[in-house]
């Protein structure tokens, strides 16, 4: 089967929306104290360190990665949610390596790369979701 472009566009972006809609939630409310320490911590420029337009644009990118992986996988797994599961995971485990490399050289606290991380799994899970039930190859 021919990869449907269109769809891929279409999935890739309802996976950035779902991102920054959980992301917003999930980064910008719950672990909200966690990176007002983190930024005090690294003495950040608060304006900076909130601008959220950096992480609006890798929420978009990682939905399009989401759903070429996705779209790679569907040739050997078939479609479906176990398939957008394993995509997402895979994505999940890039992103959670580098970020376990910044807390083991003291960047994040472990308590803060755990919380996030296990917040970010449920974000990149269900953005692969979302991007796998809008994509159809025909």
């Amino acid at each position: 089967m021919a990869i449907n472009s269109g769809k891929v566009v279409v999935g890739g972006l309802v996976a950035g929306v779902v991102a920054n809609a959980l992301d917003y939630l999930f980064q910008g409310v719950v672990l909200k104290p966690d990176f007002e320490m983190f930024r005090q911590r690294l003495n950040l420029d608060p304006v900076a360190a909130n601008n959220p337009v950096p992480w609006i644009i890798v929420d978009f990118i990682l939905g399009f990665l989401l759903i070429v992986a996705y779209v790679g996988f569907r040739a050997r797994w078939g479609p479906g949610p176990k398939t957008a599961i394993y995509a997402g995971l895979v994505i999940f485990l890039g992103i959670a390596s580098v970020m376990g490399a910044l807390t083991a050289i003291g960047v994040f606290t472990t308590d803060t790369y755990l919380k996030s991380s296990a917040l970010s799994l449920i974000t990149i899970t269900s953005a692969a979701l979302a991007a796998a039930f809008v994509y159809k190859e025909s």
